[in-house]
């Protein structure tokens, strides 16, 4: 592998190119965010996060062909990304949580206070809101049991911002909208669409009701069936990936885009951290939770 005297020699690197900094290997493997301008040069890495650095100090080496497959690098934004946060890796966030639960997703403090309460709501959502009860309501029309056991399920979590929560049980007062809300439930977590449009349809029903927020349109679907989808609550998802550098490009508005990138991070952040023995995505949603807490209170101490 070909070190480079950039004091003697700057070569050009491309956009996106997997190289090192011999200088600072604790930094891991970056890719290259812009080209060397005025003896300089802008890399993202793994470990490292964003930095520009002096052509002539910054020892960067090109990576050989069998280290440059690296999902997560690939994933790393090569933008701006909400330059106020520190970066984290997944290394230094499966670190973090290991301080706070030493025997990982299986730490029995974390399963009793924070799994706990999610399985709970897991079990109201694949008991009164299977498939088989979901079709008796539509056969007899009857939606109050689906609405009641729907609100009970968000009780029961406590992940949804109580504000949304009551949102929608104001929502559900009147019977055009239990019946809205019933059928687009069906849907969402029995139909055969892709996990992405099955949540935008289901925000497209919540929206008549007045209630489209994000943590309400992809809670019932990640209450049961969490190994393929993720709650996104808009300020703590947003400062856990910005953190993360992963641009899901996230919009207020529900939309397909930003959660298919959303669920492409949950995975690929599940594989990282894999030593952690994740079950399933809400122990990756317990992760993400953990990075954006230390986020949101620097920016308060700002």
């Amino acid at each position: 592998m070909a070190l480079y005297d950039m004091s003697i020699s700057a070569p050009e690197f491309a956009v996106g190119e997997r190289v090192r900094s011999t200088a600072r290997p604790e930094w891991g493997l970056g890719r290259v965010a812009s080209s060397p301008s005025s003896g300089k040069i802008s890399v993202v890495f793994r470990e490292g996060g964003a930095r520009t650095l002096a052509l002539s100090h910054a020892k960067l080496e090109r990576v050989a062909d069998e280290e440059r497959a690296d999902g997560w690098l690939d994933l790393l934004s090569l933008g701006p990304v909400s330059s106020s946060r520190p970066h984290v890796s997944p290394a230094q966030a499966a670190a973090r949580f290991l301080a706070l639960h030493p025997d990982g997703f299986r730490d029995d403090g974390y399963l009793q206070r924070v799994r706990k309460p999610f399985e709970a709501a897991r079990e109201i959502v694949r008991g009164s809101l299977s498939r088989d009860s979901l079709r008796s309501a539509v056969r007899s029309r009857r939606w109050e049991p689906v609405c009641r056991s729907a609100l009970e399920a968000l009780a029961a979590a406590k992940l949804v911002p109580s504000t949304d929560v009551s949102l929608l049980r104001r929502a559900l007062e009147a019977s055009g909208a239990r019946r809205c809300f019933g059928t687009a439930l069906v849907e969402l977590l029995h139909g055969r669409h892709a996990p992405e449009e099955r949540v935008v349809d289901f925000a497209t029903a919540l929206r008549e009701l007045g209630a489209s927020r994000w943590s309400l349109a992809t809670f019932f679907a990640f209450a049961r069936a969490p190994e393929h989808h993720l709650l996104l609550r808009p300020g703590e998802t947003s400062a856990a990936a910005a953190a993360l550098r992963v641009d899901i490009e996230f919009r207020a508005e529900v939309n397909g885009a930003t959660y298919a990138r959303l669920l492409r991070l949950a995975h690929a952040l599940a594989e990282e951290v894999a030593e952690l023995e994740p079950a399933d995505l809400f122990d990756v949603h317990s992760l993400l939770r953990s990075i954006a807490a230390p986020a949101r209170a620097s920016e308060v101490a700002r």
